[in-house]
Formats: C-alpha cells, sequence, structure tokens
C-alpha cells in the first residue's frame, strides 16, 4: 500500500507562499536577536566582575600612595628617518625572491667551471679621479682613507677592490671575459665580489652583472635582492660556477642596470682590459637620464685602456683605481 503524506500534492497558492516567507523570516530575525542579547548578557557575565576587581585594586593603590607630588611626567622622543632609509627598511621582500630554487648550471656550458678561491688578493695603486696616484697600499696597511667616491649619497655602503662607496643599492658590472682566465684573475675577482656582498647590511640590496659577449646574470635575480643570508648564499653559490670565456662588452651589462626601475646609489665596474669605444658615451648618456649614479671604475691586472675608465668615473663622480696583479689590498 503506497503511503501519502499530509501535504502530498497539495500545491500553495502564491499568498500561501508569501506568508509562509515572512513567517519565517520574523522567525529568523527573532532568533537573531535572542542570539545578541545572550552574548550581550554572556560579555557583562565576563566583563563585570573584572572591571569591579580592577577597580578596587586602584583603589587600594591610590589609598596607599604617601601625599606629596605626583609622579613625574613621562616624555617620548620620536626620531625621524631619513625618507630614502625608511623607504628601504619598509620595502617588503620579494616573494619570488625566498620561493624561486636553486639554478640549474649547464654542463656544457664552456663557461662555467670550479675555483677554488685563494686567500691572498692583489696590491692595490689608489688613484684618483683627477689621474693623479694617491697612495700605494698593501696587506699591512690599516685601509684608512681608500678610494672613498664622491656624490654616492647616504645609505648603507659598500667597498670593492679598496673603494668605498655609499648607498642602499648597490650594482657590480664584473669583467668574465676569457682574458680574464690569465694570472688568476677570475678567482681574485669572484672572491673579492663574493666578500664585497657578505659584508652588505641585510637591509641593502644588490645586483650582480657578469659580463663577456654578453650579460651574465643569475636566473633568481629578478629584481634588486636583499642582502640577506639567504641570497648571499645563492649568489655565492652561483659565482662559484663561473668561469672566464668571451671577448670585453660591458654596454649591455650597463643597459640592464639603468634599465631598472629603481636605479642603483652606485655602479662598481671592472674590467682587466681595454673596452670598446663607445663604451663611455653610451653609458654617459645612460646616467643622463635620470638621477646621477656614481660609478666607480676598476682597471684590473692590466693598464691598457684605464683613460676611458678615468673618464667615466670623473663623470659620474667616482673613484677610478688600478689594480695589479699578485699584491695584497684592504
Amino acid at each position: 500500500m503506497e503511503r501519502t503524506w499530509p501535504n502530498q500534492g497539495k500545491e500553495k497558492s502564491p499568498n500561501e507562499l508569501e506568508a509562509e516567507i515572512v513567517r519565517l523570516s520574523d522567525e529568523r530575525r527573532r532568533l537573531l536577536r535572542q542570539r545578541r542579547i545572550h552574548l550581550v548578557l554572556l560579555g557583562l557575565a565576563v566583563s563585570l566582575p573584572v572591571h569591579i576587581a580592577l577597580i578596587v585594586w586602584l583603589a587600594n593603590i591610590a589609598r596607599e600612595q604617601p601625599a606629596g607630588p605626583g609622579p613625574a611626567p613621562v616624555v617620548l622622543e620620536l626620531s625621524v628617518l631619513p625618507d630614502d632609509q625608511l623607504q628601504d627598511m619598509l620595502d617588503p621582500l620579494d616573494s619570488e625572491e625566498m620561493l624561486t630554487p636553486e639554478p640549474e648550471v649547464d654542463s656544457g656550458d664552456e663557461s662555467v667551471s670550479e675555483a677554488i678561491l685563494p686567500a691572498d688578493l692583489p696590491s692595490v695603486e689608489l688613484v684618483g679621479t683627477d689621474g693623479a696616484t694617491l697612495q700605494s697600499v698593501s696587506g699591512g696597511d690599516s685601509g684608512s682613507g681608500l678610494g672613498e667616491g664622491m656624490g654616492a649619497g647616504t645609505g648603507a655602503g659598500a667597498s670593492f677592490f679598496g673603494i668605498n662607496a655609499a648607498g642602499n643599492r648597490i650594482a657590480y658590472i664584473v669583467d668574465i671575459s676569457g682574458s680574464m682566465n690569465q694570472s688568476g684573475k677570475i678567482i681574485t675577482a669572484i672572491n673579492e665580489l663574493k666578500r664585497s656582498i657578505r659584508a652588505l647590511p641585510d637591509y641593502a640590496s644588490f645586483m650582480v652583472f657578469l659580463y663577456a659577449n654578453s650579460p651574465v646574470v643569475p636566473d633568481f635575480q629578478r629584481n634588486w635582492l636583499r642582502a640577506s643570508s639567504q641570497n648571499v648564499k645563492r649568489i655565492s653559490t652561483w659565482l662559484d660556477q663561473i668561469g672566464p670565456a668571451g671577448g670585453t662588452y660591458p654596454v649591455p651589462a650597463f643597459q640592464l642596470a639603468f634599465r631598472l626601475a629603481v636605479r642603483p646609489d652606485a655602479i662598481f665596474f671592472m674590467t682587466d682590459g681595454l673596452i670598446p669605444p663607445d663604451t663611455v658615451p653610451v653609458v654617459s648618456q645612460l646616467n643622463d637620464g635620470g638621477r646621477n649614479v656614481q660609478i666607480n671604475c676598476i682597471a684590473f691586472g692590466s693598464e691598457a685602456g684605464q683613460g676611458p675608465l678615468r673618464k667615466l668615473a670623473l663623470e659620474s663622480d667616482g673613484t677610478f683605481r688600478f689594480v695589479p696583479v699578485g699584491g695584497r689590498f684592504p
């Protein structure tokens, strides 16, 4: 026998449906009001004893204090940081920085090789931007007064091959052409580059542009890298895999550096030989397109081509230095 329900087969009229909807809405509002009342009563039940205990405690403290002058007023001193330094401290970390895996290296690339870095670094002859030799130093010197550039602004600061530069964003444009394989120059250069980056405070940022026939940059360097321990380790591991090969064409690396949304505060530019004749005018034109960037130039191991490097450093309020191979520098 088929079972039937009381309302089965009966369709409600529109008026009945509307009345049912109104009834359900009223019931819902009643339940919500009831719930709010319960929550208010619960809050009062919890907070009232706490407030009573707090009032009693404050009254006892006021009663026990001896008569006399009131407590000394509290003075708060605020210190306002410069805008650029404050902005650097507030910049968010790049999430891609934290999530990007270690770069894979193509073992078939002849420009990649393992290198063991020596403990000794070459001596340095300090040369000013006007071409005059200022000082020759060795490993035993204290290193005071070495190679400070002009007009770099303020900030974290960095040093590279004995040249000091101020700023929170430091770019390195470093030669890895085939001639860097002579006399172990590539080993010394990579060692000094790693040391310079390790010395940056963790709130500073850096970018590395190696160059030969074309720029060579790490896959994980999509923007300015914070000098955190993780990024310093990643760039050091990547640099250990670099070997010299190719010619000396630094202009594309400079174009990458000046194409950044936020310009570097200072650039360290190192080469061990002659650079193409158009390098200085092209780089000077790139630098004229906005805030002047200090470019510190290092001629490493070869005195050839010092003239263009001196000119480039002088035009950007930077410092030129010739670094011979086979000595020490601070």
